[in-house]
Order: C-alpha cells, then sequence, then structure tokens
C-alpha cells in the first residue's frame, strides 16, 4: 500500500466514525457531551447534552409537594423545604349544626364526624314515629274491643 490509499483507509475509517454518530444519534460534538448526575450536571461521552449546564435540565435545588399527610420530592412540587411549610397536614372534620365540615382544628378524622353531628335519635326520628304510630293503634284497638 502507498501513503495515498492509506490516507484514503484514514479518511474513510473517519467518515465511518461520524456517520455512526451522526445516525446513532449523538450528532458532532466539540468539547464532549455532558449528562445530569443527582444535581449537577458532568461531563460524559454518552450524555445527552451539549453544553456543560445540561440545558439547565438538572434537578439543582429539589422541590416538594404534599402526598396526603407526607412532603415528598416532586419536581413539579410548589414547596422548596422538605417539610412543605408544615402543610401537609391531615384533614380534619368538626360539627357544624348537624353537618360535618372540614375545620382545619376539628376533633374528627373522618367525614362523617363519627356520627356525633346527628345523633342516632335525629337520624331515625321516622322509626319512632312509627312505633309511636303502632302503640296508639294497639291502644285504640285495645279500647274497642
Amino acid at each position: 500500500m502507498d501513503d495515498n490509499e492509506i490516507l484514503l483507509c484514514l479518511i474513510a475509517l473517519i467518515i465511518g466514525y461520524l456517520a455512526a454518530k451522526v445516525i446513532s444519534g449523538n450528532g458532532f460534538t466539540i468539547g464532549g457531551q455532558y449528562s445530569c448526575s443527582d444535581t449537577e450536571c458532568i461531563e460524559n461521552e454518552d450524555g445527552e447534552y451539549d453544553n456543560d449546564d445540561c440545558d439547565g435540565r438538572c434537578l439543582l435545588d429539589p422541590n416538594y409537594s404534599c402526598s396526603g399527610t407526607k412532603c415528598i420530592e416532586d419536581e413539579g412540587g410548589e414547596y422548596d423545604n422538605d417539610d412543605c411549610d408544615d402543610k401537609c397536614v391531615p384533614i380534619t372534620y368538626s360539627c357544624s349544626g348537624t353537618e360535618c365540615i372540614v375545620k382545619s382544628n376539628g376533633k374528627y378524622t373522618d367525614n362523617e364526624c363519627d356520627d356525633e353531628c346527628n345523633p342516632w335519635y335525629k337520624k331515625y326520628w321516622w322509626v319512632f314515629l312509627i312505633i309511636g304510630i303502632v302503640f296508639i293503634l294497639i291502644i285504640i284497638l285495645i279500647m274497642v274491643l
């Protein structure tokens, strides 16, 4: 092989390598590739970003949100601290007349207020009415016979 053939083989090898990079989706990069590692952008030859700030996609300060009564890490969360500003409190209920309503300092944890807002004698008034009517009918029947 003469020098020209060796040079052509090297050029073909380089072109083949660059074509493989383009086809694999990594494209051409100068200065390396980058990817997120935890909360920082690091150099990584298989990374998906071309710049050293990873297009601002690395989660620098985690966000948090409430999940029930727990504060959990959530990329789209509205809180910046891991206690969610003490907003993840259990929902409590309280009686308002005969209704069970949500109240921040309520003494019940179920939405029925443990059936305390509507005592059984108020809830089942119709049973007493029927018993009363039956009792009156029995008395009338005894008086007539």
